[in-house]
């Protein structure tokens, strides 16, 4: 009950919806936010919605204003005039027509730009429209010889002559007139194929296949004024997603095609639905309101990686309780012997089906009250050999019971300046989950602010609310209560601030956790830009593994050697803190220079990695594991029609010892626009560890009255390995992509 006076306050506020993101975005593909992810810019969420969007973009022309605040850079004010601008003037041709709205200017256009489509009443001789990409990578990697081989070691598939061509994939969107649409997802690639389960060894054993086409996704897609229908691959989502949401919009609202592909240099198209959707929209109800009505159904087998999966032997198991192994995978070889192979995607391991429906009331625009519940069967004997549906385990994400499902209540309510959304939701095995957001419009920014509660028995795999995903046994909204603030702040044209703060339980562990972010963006002139960002977290899924917490009780061996140390038993106790990472640093960008702009960062890192000492009184002075990054790239347009990027990257991941990696990276990328609309771009990324020198522990710990550290764990002077690195390896990645509109 702690939460009902933030909630009553949440409740006063004045109220904008816009989704503040935390910085701007600007990026004219995946890759490019891929590095913004890996930088730490973008929180997964964040780079999870936005590489949908990518490739399903909103209709200008058909969006309401809650899926226009999904856009970077679109606020509420902003989304409203969007709508009004349409309903006064009509369709927008294209995204640059969004420059006659009232408050949007071109660096709003320069982020919204690749997120976006216009989709309008055309020509009769534009009747056909649509875009077809077609991206191939391979990676260029070390293959090890295989040395001391035996029926039980571990290969990697470049090892039994396989991994060594392109892996490519094609996707085609058409648009006929404005109400009929097409997409279609193909993949070629290596891969196993022919698996079969073994029931009296456990293991897996398939053949190789080389690349040749495949179905991957395909959607065929009908809309007019008041109702749509999809068939084929699409993702759906209502409310605030706790109920039923497979897509990553904040506020989804009914059926999305999908033609969703991830991956760098090995391509699934595993996530999302296949089946049937349909949806009447805006149906009268009285002169006050209307209401959507919407039902839809999905069948689809899954590919699972390899680790994911436990060997439950015919035992109806609890992935929180009972430990599995994973499946061994036996692969022909080039010699056609069978080899044990490790990471490996398992095709086809498991079957979904999910049926599910939904009901939203809306009241003159101001208010809206809808219900959603779906129920879903999972078939784990879509693998030949498999009979049993317990001989295999999905080790997270889904639960014990083969019949699932949810039903969740939502609304929203808006009086002028006021916007509050709310769902609660109850799972069938009796979990509850409620979600409250809120949104604040200030004179000079944005304001977010959020409640949450999700019960430690709410085991709903398609919920899909806010949460900091410690995924406790798999899942993301699961065993977590708190409360997010996330602010933006433009005090003055040229200084753009973005904070968060996030505090959430554990309640399973009785632990609290804390996210504090913050980044300045100050721009004393229009060519200069210079970043200072910082972010407090205690918890790192990374450095951790899912379903684990840091902090708790630490474990000493009562036969360690501690050299000098001496401990009574139960010295070693709770370590406040203990996981936490932080890091901070800086960006400066300049485009002062003609057809030329520079970026650089540097950031740096503090893991608590498990540097410990059973004495309280011996503290070493690198109690974290200190690592840092840095980069350039330069980025250069000599003609309207060629854009030419260099990248270069540093970094070590334990500066002071030998935890992690050391290494340099560097990537050129060409892009080039030729006649006919089609655009071409090759980028080649290059890979060498460095030689990681041994622990450089020795003197500040010395100064500090306490022994050396190797690896983890307390050591003396005579296990610290001498020589830490024997083998440099050397990686590479070619891709390349082509693109054509129509």
């Amino acid at each position: 009950m702690a939460l009902m006076p933030v909630l009553l306050t949440l409740l006063a506020l004045p109220q904008a919806s816009a989704r503040v993101y935390p910085a701007p975005i600007v990026v004219d593909n995946e890759d490019e936010l891929r590095e913004l992810y890996a930088d730490g810019t973008l929180s997964e969420d964040d780079f999870e919605i936005l590489v949908e969007l990518l490739t399903q973009p909103i209709d200008l022309n058909r969006a309401r204003r809650s899926e226009l605040y999904d856009l970077p850079g679109v606020s509420r004010e902003l989304a409203e005039a969007i709508v009004a601008d349409r309903k006064a003037r009509g369709d927008f041709g294209d995204a640059t027509d969004l420059l006659r709205v009232e408050g949007f200017d071109t660096d709003t256009l320069d982020q919204v730009f690749p997120f976006v489509e216009a989709i309008a009443v055309v020509k009769p001789k534009e009747h056909l429209k649509g875009n077809v990409r077609l991206r191939s990578a391979l990676e260029l990697q070390k293959v090890d010889p295989i040395e001391g081989d035996h029926a039980n070691k571990t290969h990697d598939v470049r090892q039994l002559g396989y991994g060594r061509v392109p892996n490519s994939y094609l996707t085609a969107r058409v648009r006929y007139h404005k109400w009929l649409r097409a997409g279609f997802l193909g993949l070629a690639q290596e891969n196993i194929s022919g698996i079969a389960y073994d029931p009296a060894s456990r293991d897996f054993y398939a053949s190789w296949r080389s690349p040749q086409p495949e179905l991957g996704k395909l959607y065929l897609h009908a809309e007019r004024l008041r109702w749509e229908a999809i068939a084929g691959s699409y993702t759906a989502g209502f409310g605030l997603g706790l109920a039923f949401d497979t897509t990553s919009r904040t506020h989804p609202n009914g059926f999305y095609p999908d033609l969703n592909v991830s991956g760098t240099d090995k391509y699934s198209a595993s996530k999302g639905l296949f089946g049937l959707g349909a949806q009447l929209r805006d149906q009268p109800l009285g002169s006050v309101a209307t209401v959507d009505l919407a039902a839809f159904a999905s069948s689809w087998a899954y590919d699972i990686y390899q680790y994911d999966m436990g060997v439950s032997g015919g035992e109806q198991l609890d992935p929180l309780v009972d430990e599995t192994d994973s499946p061994r995978i036996y692969v022909q070889n080039s010699d056609g012997q069978y080899a044990k192979a490790g990471y490996m995607r398992i095709p086809n391991a498991y079957r979904e089906s999910i049926a599910g429906a939904n009901a939203t009331m809306r009241f003159l625009d101001s208010a809206q009250i809808g219900a959603t519940a779906y129920v879903g069967h999972l078939d784990t004997t879509t693998i030949d050999g498999v009979e049993d549906p317990f001989d295999l385990m999905l080790r997270s994400g889904f639960p014990t019971e083969r019949t699932y499902g949810a039903v969740g209540v939502y609304g929203s309510y808006e009086l002028g300046l006021l916007e509050l959304h709310a769902e609660g939701a109850h799972s069938f095995t009796g979990g509850q989950a409620f979600l409250v957001k809120g949104f604040l419009d200030l004179n000079a920014g944005e304001l977010e602010a959020s409640l949450r509660h999700y019960g430690t028995d709410y085991d709903n795999p398609h919920a899909r609310g806010l949460a900091n995903a410690d995924e406790y046994g798999g899942y993301r909204d699961r065993d977590e209560q708190g409360a997010r603030l996330k602010v933006k702040l433009e005090p003055i044209d040229w200084i753009n601030i973005r904070l968060l703060g996030d505090v959430w339980e554990r309640m399973s562990m009785g632990t609290w956790n804390a996210e504090l972010y913050g980044r300045v963006e100050v721009k004393p002139t229009g060519a200069w830009s210079i970043v200072g960002f910082a972010d407090h977290k205690n918890r790192d899924l990374a450095n951790n593994g899912r379903n684990r917490e840091y902090g708790g009780e630490w474990g000493i061996d009562d036969d360690a050697d501690l050299g000098d140390v001496t401990y009574e038993e139960g010295d070693a106790s709770i370590i406040e803190g203990a996981g936490a990472k932080n890091y901070w640093g800086a960006q400066l960008r300049t485009d002062a220079i003609p057809k030329l702009q520079l970026t650089a960062l540097y950031k740096r890192s503090y893991t608590d990695a498990g540097y410990f000492y059973p004495d309280p009184d011996a503290y070493c002075d690198y109690w974290y594991q200190v690592g840092h990054y840095t980069w350039a790239k330069l980025r250069v347009d000599p003609w309207d029609s060629t854009i030419l990027t260099l990248r270069g990257k540093y970094e070590d991941e334990d500066v002071y010892g030998d935890q992690g990696g050391r290494y340099v990276e560097g990537y050129v990328q060409l892009t080039q626009k030729l006649p006919h609309k089609l655009k071409v771009g090759l980028r080649g990324t290059i890979n060498h560890d460095l030689d990681d020198p041994e622990s450089e522990f020795e003197a500040p710990c010395a100064s500090a009255g306490a022994p050396d550290l190797c690896g983890s764990c307390i050591c003396d002077e005579s296990s610290v390995q001498d020589d830490l690195s024997t083998e440099l390896d050397t990686e590479g990645l070619l891709q390349l992509t082509v693109e054509w509109r129509f």
